[in-house]
């Protein structure tokens, strides 16, 4: 048997074995070498970039990894300066007469920690230094850019500038050719054989298969049937995207089997290679472009959020469109073969100009022809009408009129990025319009089967719902659409990305890091708790209470109750996935308790009212109740107050302090039975004996009438012109007391009418008082 003695050098033991364990882990210490092997790669981009020749592009390339690489080496540090603390706190705070081996272990730890901790100053200080070099970086970036928007060059208006342009593009025709002719002579390049030659015939064949037969017939069996079934749907958005696709398909497989052609027969240079890409990619782009316009702006089959019905103008609307995709392909094929072969800067800004002013042209053109229509002739009266609204049109014509003049000038790079943001924004637009309108109509149709499912239909829900899907729908397509906005107005991909970390990541404010990834899973899964209580609510009521035969208004106080947790649960759920402490929140929902004792002292008085009619159950829905206010049917116990429906069909909401300070009459608080009373009068002639035994009849004749308890007949008194009676009888619900006195007031009228009793109404004696005859007297003297 061991002994108390050996039992304490055991535990001694295992103790001094579980520290040395964890000192050694906790020694496992990211190699401090390549902290400083990162520091000296900061400083040295750092001195790279002061100079004048640095490569801008190479040292951002080299920032991003460095940022990459800090960034992992600070969660390495990170972890273990959480497992350093742990195996502090497990040891505990320093006492006396402890080991000396627990003393130096525990300064071991701590000096240890005090290294992590330095190191890690260390790299909040090289990634503030990143972020620097960033911020300075995207500045220069967008002062070279704006240099080069404001610069102005030769004027388009100046003859000379067109000379220098056309010997520029002689160089750079000369340039090409000498490309080719020198890929050509190259022994490493593809040759053009017969059998070469014959591949790329059989490409441009079935390219020219694709691009008419296939889509003929793709039209005549799919497209066209998706039309018609696009009118007879709520889908006709999503099914337009579809049918858009499908037009899409065969010149896509047609641009990519001469694209890959070439590329496999290697029948083009390096450097023609670039502007080839450059041109199937323009030519995909308009052939999306194409299908979108043909489905869109088609009057055959109009479809929101254009709604054209005028076959003309949806027509100039389709061939402007297209005019505006050819030329922006156009541009960017021209301006990739002159940074390819080169050519003198006139050639650039005539070029620019030339685009800049097309484009201008065009625009305007779609702006006379895409107006607001001033009736709602061609609209849906659900849907905002089409065309430009009028602030727009104002704004864009006038900044296209400036861009014209300013092409010819000589700020030929301001017009050109103008008119082709404009372009590209516009279309953007338009895109994002049919997108958002398509996810809509998928979450109404979705929201509607499950309706359907549930045999549910309530006109209020769907306009409710309608409401938040085009609301998420916009939220959904905006977001999505945010970045490219930044993208095509001028900013770099990698302040895009950076934004976009930003906004993911967050901003610290205080010991609270708030970020919209973390803001928007907090709202999901606040979504998602609600989904769950919901769900727990109904499968309750159907599942369990409705077969245990529970009374309705117990059912309805669970549900409530079941509710209101759910509720609080999800609501301290998202606060915690928001970063928030909960015990800071209690520290400040205790500091408002004073002024919310004040402020909101009847709100919070009918809150807790609330929930003692819940749990008690005085009153439950479906119970006949007369207050103060009124009298009427109870239909829901809320928060704040509790719904009382009329018999007039009008709603009364008390407050539920009323309910329960004030005295409430409930008819049916414990059960339905009732007792009905019936007021009866006969003239005094009548023996009143006589009248009881006529009486006792009328229960037989009374369907709703209980035998158990016995009905009653009483003499209650005389009256001023009969005998009154009361007839009291019992029925087993009470809601139905009217129908039982109707009942009887007749069964009592036809027992009197056939016994001769009378039934009285009302008399009055008047009684003539004579005057004196002196009275009359002194009147006539008057």
């Amino acid at each position: 048997m061991l002994s108390v003695r050996s039992v304490q050098r055991l535990l001694a033991s295992l103790l001094m074995i579980w520290l040395a364990s964890a000192v050694a882990y906790a020694q496992n210490l990211p190699d401090p070498d390549e902290l400083k092997q990162q520091t000296r790669q900061v400083s040295d981009i750092t001195r790279q970039f002061a100079n004048d020749g640095a490569d801008v592009e190479g040292l951002k390339q080299r920032i991003l990894r460095q940022r990459s690489s800090l960034t992992e080496l600070q969660a390495n540090y990170r972890d273990e300066r959480d497992r350093l603390i742990g195996v502090l706190n497990r040891l505990g705070p320093s006492v006396e007469g402890e080991a000396g081996t627990i003393t130096q272990q525990r300064d071991a730890l701590n000096a240890q920690a005090q290294t992590v901790r330095d190191a890690l100053g260390q790299i909040e200080q090289n990634l503030s230094q990143i972020a620097r070099l960033e911020h300075e970086f995207e500045a220069a970036r967008r002062s070279a850019f704006y240099s080069e928007l404001t610069d102005r060059v030769r004027m388009m208006i100046n003859p000379s500038s067109w000379v220098r342009a056309g010997d520029g593009i002689a160089n750079n025709y000369a340039s090409t050719r000498k490309d080719v002719q020198t890929w050509l002579a190259d022994e490493d390049s593809g040759e053009l054989n017969l059998q070469s030659g014959l591949l790329l015939l059989v490409a441009f064949f079935a390219a020219f298969i694709c691009a008419l037969p296939l889509r003929h017939w793709l039209t005549r069996r799919l497209i066209d049937p998706l039309a018609r079934v696009a009118r007879e749907t709520d889908l006709d958005v999503f099914i337009g995207l579809a049918r858009a696709f499908l037009r899409t398909i065969p010149s896509i497989l047609a641009i990519l089997m001469v694209a890959h052609t070439l590329t496999f027969l290697d029948l083009a240079s390096p450097s023609l290679a670039i502007v080839l890409q450059s041109l199937w990619v323009a030519l995909g782009c308009l052939a999306i472009v194409s299908s979108l316009c043909s489905v869109f702006f088609s009057t055959a089959n109009s479809l929101p959020p254009f709604y054209l019905k005028d076959r003309g103008r949806a027509l100039m609307i389709w061939t402007l469109s297209m005019a505006a995709a050819g030329l922006l392909g156009l541009d960017q094929v021209l301006r990739t073969q002159l940074n390819v072969f080169g050519g003198v800067s006139d050639v650039d800004t005539m070029l620019r100009g030339s685009t800049a002013i097309a484009l201008a042209l065009v625009i305007l053109a779609l702006l006379r022809v895409w107006k607001r229509p001033q009736s709602d002739s061609e609209t849906n009266d659900d849907e905002p009408r089409p065309g430009v609204p009028g602030w727009l049109h104002g704004l864009i014509g006038f900044i296209v009129l400036l861009a014209i003049p300013a092409a010819l000038f000589g700020y030929s790079a301001l017009a050109h990025f103008v008119t082709t943001r404009i372009v590209l924004l516009a279309g953007l637009f338009l895109t994002a319009l049919i997108f958002r309108k398509a996810l809509k109509e998928i979450f109404v149709a979705l929201f509607a089967a499950a309706n359907r499912r549930r045999g549910r239909h309530r006109a209020d829900d769907d306009e409710m719902m309608d409401f938040w899907f085009a609301f998420l729908s916009s939220i959904v397509i905006g977001a999505a659409s945010l970045p490219l906005t930044f993208l095509l107005i001028g900013f770099s991909w990698d302040s895009v990305q950076s934004m976009i970390m930003q906004a993911v990541t967050g901003v610290s404010i205080g010991k609270i890091r708030i970020s919209l990834l973390q803001i928007a899973i907090a709202i999901l899964v606040f979504i998602a708790m609600i989904f769950v209580t919901k769900l727990i609510q109904r499968t309750t009521q159907t599942r369990v209470l409705n077969r245990l035969k529970v009374d309705p208004g117990v059912q309805n106080s669970l549900k409530t109750l079941i509710g209101y947790v759910g509720l609080v649960i999800a609501f301290f759920t998202g606060v915690s996935l928001l970063g928030f402490d909960l015990s800071n929140l209690a520290i400040i929902a205790g500091a408002l308790s004073v002024g919310i004792g004040f402020g909101l002292q009847s709100i919070v008085n009918n809150f807790v009212s609330g929930l003692i009619l819940l749990f008690e159950r005085p009153i439950k829905v479906g119970d006949w109740v007369v207050t103060t206010s009124g009298e009427g049917i109870v239909k829901n116990i809320s928060v704040r107050s509790t719904e009382i429906e009329t018999f007039d069909r009008s709603s009364i909401l008390v407050p539920n302090s009323e309910l329960i300070s004030n005295s409430v009459t409930n008819w049916t608080h414990k059960n339905s039975l009732g007792r009905v009373t019936v007021l009866v009068g006969v003239a005094y002639k009548e023996d009143p004996e006589t009248i009881l035994e006529l009486l006792s009849r009328i229960p037989d004749q009374i369907d709703l009438a209980l035998d158990t308890p016995q009905p009653q007949f009483l003499f209650t008194g005389f009256g001023d012109s009969s005998l009154d009676f009361e007839l009291r009888f019992f029925i087993q619900d009470v809601t139905k007391s009217i129908v039982a006195r109707t009942q009887a007031r007749i069964a009592v009228f036809k027992v009197f009418k056939e016994a001769g009793v009378e039934i009285p109404f009302p008399q009055r004696d008047l009684h003539v008082r004579t005057m004196p005859e002196e009275f009359f007297k002194s009147k006539s003297t008057e």
